[in-house]
């Protein structure tokens, strides 16, 4: 699934040439332990900066969750990237930029970092750095999408975090009405009721996560 350009804009509000370096995985200075999980996920930093499936773009979300970079309650990378679109924000295209590859320096799954590049990029007029992360954005939102419908518990959308589920919604020019917390045996779930602000339709998605509060607080 393609996410339009004219929803990038959505996530501002709410919160290149070919040589033109991607940013790293963190790992340099990140304190490692789980060294087999995080070389999973660094080799497949690797292929999505070559080209990837859309397996490949589902293993890296999966992998992603059991690195050490996975911190998804610390606040960290909502910090940067409300940071990104504020200079964004003011036009400064190229601080959007780097701030952007600050949270992808320790989670290239964070769909916000990639919108602010492919944003940022090309009213910069950097086209092919903008045409990169729009590729990774749709390579994300379709391994969500692969994951499920979001119409149950038993088709809910794997989520890594807070921040993703609702840049998800957001990206599909969806508004969150509620959240509701669900827990059973199948796992955790946050019930989204989310709008559409055009046709004023109402609708629960799911997501799953389990994987989240498996991280604990």
């Amino acid at each position: 699934m393609r996410v339009p350009v004219l929803l990038l804009p959505l996530l501002l509000t709410a919160c290149a040439s070919t040589t033109q370096p991607v940013p790293n995985t963190g790992f340099e200075s990140a304190e490692l332990s789980n060294a087999a999980e995080n070389n999973t996920y660094e080799r497949l930093v690797a292929k999505v900066k070559r080209s990837a499936s859309l397996e490949e773009f589902k293993a890296l979300r999966k992998a992603y969750v059991k690195t050490d970079l996975y911190h998804p309650y610390s606040g960290r990378e909502r910090a940067l990237s409300n940071a990104m679109w504020e200079v964004a924000d003011h036009s400064d295209w190229q601080a959007c930029i780097d701030k952007a590859n600050e949270v992808l320096a320790i989670n290239y799954i964070d769909l916000s970092a990639h919108v602010g590049i492919t944003f940022c990029a090309k009213e910069a007029g950097r086209q092919e750095l903008s045409e990169y992360h729009q590729y990774v954005l749709d390579g994300l939102v379709d391994a969500i999408w692969a994951t499920g419908d979001g119409r149950s518990e038993e088709t809910a959308f794997f989520c890594t975090s807070v921040t993703e589920l609702r840049d998800f919604i957001r990206l599909h020019g969806l508004e969150v009405v509620s959240q509701s917390l669900l827990e059973g045996e199948a796992g955790a779930f946050d019930l989204m009721t989310v709008k559409d602000p055009e046709t004023e339709e109402e609708f629960d998605w799911y997501f799953d996560i389990t994987a989240q509060l498996a991280r604990g607080l």
